[in-house]
This record gives C-alpha cells, structure tokens and sequence, in this order.
C-alpha cells in the first residue's frame, strides 16, 4: 500500500470533513505538548552524543488542498508552494507564499476546476514563477510579487514537470497526455518548439555541463529522452525505465534512478549518464524499487561532500534504504536503514529527500508519518514524529520538502486530508 500523493477528485463527504477540520489559510497551530517537547518545538529521538536538535516548530496551515511542490525564491526569500487536488475548492487552488515561517498569501494561477497547479519553476531573470496546470493543458506565468498571473501559455495535454534553462531562458515542460515537451521563451512566453518524447513524459532534469535536457518518460517502452538545449532537437533516446533523475556538479554526471530485472527479481539501480549522453556506470542499490511519489524527492546532493543520496523502497517487508552514491567512483560508499512504516496490510514509501546546506543533513520524508535526519556520513542522526498529523484522526503524510537557505529550514509538504506545511529548524 502507498500513500496517494495526487487526488484527482475528493468525494464530497470528504470535502466537507475537511472543511471542518482545516481552518482558513495561513493559521497557525500550535503543536501540543508531549513528554519530551517544549511548548511547539518538538524534538524527537537523537542519537547519542549528538549535541544540535532540529526541531519542529508550529504548522502553517494552507487551508483544503493538497501542497505538492516547494520553490524557493532567491529574490525575496520567499518559499512558494503549489496547491492542487481540491476541486470542490477550486476557488483556492493556486500558489502559497511564505515569507519565513509566516503564511503570507495564496494567489490563484490555474482557473476552473480540475485544474490545479501541480509543478513550478522559477526564472530568476524574469523573477516569474512558471506553473503547469493539468487541464486544459496550460502554463500559468505568475509575478509572486503582485500575486497576477501575467499570461496563460497553452502547451500540450496534462503539463506536469518543469525546468529552467539559464542559458537559453527557456522553460522546458512536459506534456504527460500528449507525449511531448513545450520549449518556452522566458522573454517572449510564447512555446517556441515542440519536441516529441517518449511515453507519458514525467520529471525533466536540465544539464548545464552539457546544455542537454532529460525527459523520463514513464510508461511502456520507457526511456530517457534527452533533448540539445541550444537547438531544440532530439538527441538520443536512453533505454532505461527510470522514474527521476538528479544533476551532479561534481562530475557533470546526470544519474536516474532505473529498475532492472536481475535474475528475475525486480532490482533498482542508478544509472550515471555522462556529458556525451552514454551510460557511465550501473549502480546496483539496496531494495525492491524507488518511492512511487519520488520525482525530484528521490536524490538529494550533498555539496559538502559531492556525493549523491538517494532513497529505495524495501517492497513488502524490512527497511527503506538510504545509499551513499560517491561521485568519484560511481559506487555506494554507505547505506543507512530508515525504519519500515506498515500499517493495514502494506508498508509506505520514502516519500521525499532534501538537503540542508546549513548543518549538511540530508532530510528523509517518511514512511508514515515522520522525518529522518540522515548526517552526510549516512548515519542516522534524529527521528522526528510529525505529532500534529500523528495526533489528527486523518490519514495524513509528508510528501515533499524544500530547503529555505534564507533561514536555514526546512518545510515539510503534508497532504491528504489535513494540508499543512511543517517547518523544521
């Protein structure tokens, strides 16, 4: 069993739980006291000898949708957070802004119903947030500062991922129901080309060694579809049935998380692709598969030690695994078992990964309903129960996360029923 990250509709009964549960946007509540906790800062389990806490400070609640992605703002300092899966709540849907650990405001960007935001990137020349919107089938450009959408730009069926070119200024969106990518001029808005993919195209990952794009494209016969960024063509197609992928600056390696079957048993790898778009190493990992819901969440890279981490799902019993990936020498250097979450017959997934630059942990979103902090020697360091999802009589789980470098936190995404974000300092 896996928790849903995406809820195409909410049955009404559903709805109006959640309106009784879920207070306005932008409340904050605080987190109640448990043996261990001081007033609304919480700080689990650490390990011995370990003197600095990260702790849990109180949620800030985005009213009934469904946070799926965090951007961070490098103008303003501004975190910004898609909202989506609330078509009862249609009037809603549309962007977060956090300044710190305050909500400030939720602007709508993709109108009607069925329609909500899902992906975002940010142009930091333009300083306009780019977010795809499912149906039907259009890119919102928002100004964050004015909270206006400056224009709508209509690309293919079902826009999901997003990435920015700061060479060319270009967005790169992919079009899961069409089977293709839509290339838009940052400086005019306008698709500028439209490029063939494979299968169902999902996360997109930009290479700026190289100039390339990487399109996995998620269903049969699967591939990575790698694109030239200069001239907008089709490169190469890379046979591999991967699910994310991560840029490395260290080595200017792109790496894919990929499922092989190995003698019969379903068996997850990292592919590292070099500069010339050729499969330089086939990293064997730990487990049965990677987190359904991981996308971008499934690598983290630690720039204190140029190393990659990444996250595998142990199937139907024993622990989710954290591998070390040197970039070095395209080898595991170390694992670190994440307690294994089941309950109901199944167990969940790893949901997300993100990295702290200031104290240089990587953060684990699940399984269940906590955070890990894993140091960069991959070793375990403090397990953080999420006591307000904990304590709520709803099935509600982290799902994303992203890294605010202005104040050094990190904001865990939670949806599915109770949407909050949780900020950790």
């Amino acid at each position: 069993m896996k928790p849903t990250t995406m809820v195409m509709a909410l049955v009404l009964v559903c709805a109006l739980t959640l309106a009784a549960f879920v207070p306005l946007a932008g409340a904050r509540l605080s987190t109640p006291a448990t043996p261990g906790s001081a007033g609304g800062a919480l700080q689990g389990s650490v390990a011995s000898g370990l003197p600095s806490i990260v702790t849990q400070l109180s949620p800030i609640l985005v009213g009934p949708l469904s946070p799926i992605q965090g951007v961070y703002d490098s103008t303003n300092g501004h975190v910004y957070v898609t909202d989506s899966n609330s078509p009862y709540f249609s009037s809603l849907e549309g962007v977060t802004s956090i300044n710190g650990t305050n909500w400030e405001k939720t602007f709508p960007d993709c109108a009607g119903q069925y329609n909500g935001p899902e992906y975002a990137a940010y142009d930091p020349a333009n300083n306009d947030l780019y977010v795809s919107c499912i149906y039907p089938g259009n890119v919102a450009v928002v100004n964050p500062s004015t909270g206006a959408v400056v224009t709508t730009v209509t690309v293919g069926s079902s826009p999901g991922a997003l990435a920015y070119d700061p060479a060319s200024r270009d967005v790169y969106v992919s079009n899961y129901a069409s089977n293709t990518v839509s290339v838009i001029s940052s400086t005019t808005n306008a698709v500028v080309a439209t490029i063939t993919a494979g299968q169902a195209p999902s996360w997109i990952t930009y290479s700026p060694a190289n100039k390339d794009v990487y399109v996995i494209d998620s269903s049969y016969p699967y591939g990575i579809t790698v694109i030239n960024g200069v001239t907008n063509v089709l490169v190469t197609t890379i046979q591999a049935q991967a699910g994310s992928a991560a840029y490395d600056p260290a080595n200017q390696d792109v790496y894919a998380s990929v499922t092989m079957y190995v003698s019969g048993t379903q068996t997850p790898f990292a592919y590292a692709i070099g500069t010339s778009n050729q499969i330089v190493a086939k990293i064997q990992l730990s487990g049965s598969s990677f987190p359904a819901a991981g996308y971008d969440g499934s690598f983290a890279y630690d720039t204190s030690n140029s190393n990659l981490f990444v996250a595998t799902d142990p199937g139907t019993t024993g622990p989710n695994v954290v591998s070390e990936i040197s970039s070095s020498t395209n080898s595991v250097v170390a694992t670190v078992n994440i307690p294994a979450y089941c309950k109901g017959g199944g167990c969940y997934d790893i949901s997300y990964l993100a990295y702290n630059t200031a104290n240089q942990d990587i953060y684990v979103s699940g399984p269940g309903q906590y955070v890990y902090i894993v140091s960069s020697s991959a070793s375990l360091v403090q397990t953080i129960p999420l006591a307000i999802i904990q304590s709520s009589s709803t099935s509600n789980f982290p799902t994303a996360e992203v890294f605010d470098p202005a104040n050094s936190e990190v904001y865990v995404l939670c949806s599915n029923y109770a949407y909050m974000i949780i900020p950790l300092s």
